[in-house]
């Protein structure tokens, strides 16, 4: 095809002598036959647009800065400073202005402080010295604002209060010595997981997750499902706060109705027979009694840190927190801090044949 005097001439292959009729069409063919030809031109340089300031040379050079600097002195205060700056300055933004502005700012204030500290060190070792144990304690004093709050009892604290409540435990035949025992017992649990607790801040809001409840979707079998084991589950530990007895009854099939089938006179001629017949076995008053001191804390054996090790290291990862919100990291690190808390206090529970209230919540 033969070129017209009014045709451009941007579309003529210079290697091959061939016109296209668009851009796209000629860059197709210097891809397709002449390769090198058009990696040569991606390699040139993009040439300076002075009609766009600021995307043709990004980069600043040694006047554009030293007069950035004057400018800035020179607008000192200016409430638009970087479009003043930038009125002046062609090739730069307001934007760009801004940027390099706060960049050389950065930059002065480490030059700065290296320089300062550098020349203490080479002239004032002393006071090197002193700033470095100042700095040491200053280090310390972040770090131990960084720790657990004040609130959080101590494990002096705790150890003495364990140590209290088992000598309190110890009186087997003072009831109000044994109550102060329980008290105190539960007030240490209460302290151990109220001070490893942690509230959920990305806690979705009840309306929202109402919202994403009555969305449609397709496994409402296994919804429904979920929602018998529930009932059922909340039935079991409603019976389990209430009527033990009948829980009692469900778990282990009896009928459900209380009256005994059995009546009275059956029932008495029945135990009177049992307990009337004379004992066939030996008679056990002839052995000497035992004389000597029964101690009680011998039939119950403490339990370990190796037992309590032994059970943390059983315990799933991923397993879900109980009915005391404490997760398996928060045990671990009690259990960190002070690995005889935990055995003591365990102890202590078996001790006084009681569950703190805690640790009942559902």
């Amino acid at each position: 095809m033969q070129r017209n005097k009014t045709t451009p001439n941007w579309g003529h292959c210079s290697a091959c002598d061939q016109w296209f009729s668009t851009k796209s069409g000629l860059g197709q063919h210097e891809s397709h036959r002449h390769p090198v030809l058009q990696n040569g031109k991606r390699l040139k340089p993009a040439p300076n647009v002075k009609g766009k300031p600021g995307r043709s040379d990004r980069v600043w050079s040694q006047k554009e800065v030293a007069l950035l600097r004057e400018l800035e002195v020179r607008y000192a205060g200016c409430q638009f400073i970087n479009k003043s700056i930038a009125s002046i300055l062609k090739t730069k933004t307001p934007k760009q202005t801004s940027d390099k502005r706060r960049l050389l700012a950065n930059t002065l204030t480490d030059v700065t402080a290296i320089s300062e500290s550098t020349t203490g060190i080479d002239l004032h070792n002393s006071e090197a010295e002193s700033d470095q144990e100042n700095s040491e304690d200053q280090a310390q004093r972040q770090r131990a604002s960084r720790r657990t709050p004040a609130w959080i009892p101590k494990h002096r604290d705790v150890d003495y209060q364990l140590t209290q409540a088992e000598e309190l435990l110890s009186a087997r035949y003072d009831p109000d010595t044994l109550a102060l025992g329980i008290g105190l017992v539960e007030s240490i649990t209460d302290l151990l997981m109220n001070s490893r607790k942690r509230q959920d801040k990305h806690k979705r809001p009840q309306k929202d997750r109402a919202k994403k409840d009555k969305r449609p979707s397709s496994n409402t079998g296994a919804k429904k499902w979920w929602a018998a084991r529930k009932a059922l589950f909340r039935a079991t530990q409603q019976l389990y706060k209430t009527n033990r007895r009948q829980l009692a009854h469900e778990i282990m099939g009896a009928p459900t109705s209380s009256a005994c089938p059995l009546s009275k006179e059956e029932l008495e001629t029945c135990f009177h027979e049992k307990l009337s017949a004379t004992n066939k076995k030996s008679n056990i008053n002839k052995y000497a009694p035992y004389t000597g001191k029964v101690n009680d804390r011998s039939l119950m054996k403490p339990i370990e840190v190796e037992e309590v090790e032994v059970a943390i290291k059983g315990i799933e990862a991923n397993s879900a927190a109980g009915p005391d919100d404490l997760k398996l990291q928060d045990i671990r690190t009690i259990h960190e801090q002070e690995e005889t808390c935990l055995p003591c206090l365990f102890s202590l529970w078996l001790k006084s044949s009681m569950i703190p209230n805690s640790l009942k919540k559902s």
